[in-house]
């Protein structure tokens, strides 16, 4: 089981901008892509991601992806 974790907002009150993951990237340790996930405002303030695989992934997986203000989501999960 994998759990990604970050601070959100919808940017619905005013004054608070939107601040939220938009993609998310899972790969194995051949860079073949695992899964994809694209969100939007709605996420929950907080939210946490979890991927349950039938098999663990040989070597653990690489977790890329941003969010909406353009930081970068990069993280290796053995």
């Amino acid at each position: 089981r994998l759990r990604v974790m970050h601070p959100m907002d919808t940017g619905l009150v005013n004054g608070v901008p939107a601040f939220y993951v938009n993609r998310l990237s899972v790969r194995d340790e051949r860079d073949r892509e695992l899964l994809r996930l694209q969100t939007f405002e709605p996420v929950s303030e907080n939210p946490m991601f979890s991927f349950d695989f039938a098999r663990p992934p040989r070597g653990g997986v690489q977790v890329v992806g941003g969010d909406n203000n353009g930081n970068r989501i990069d993280a290796r999960v053995p």
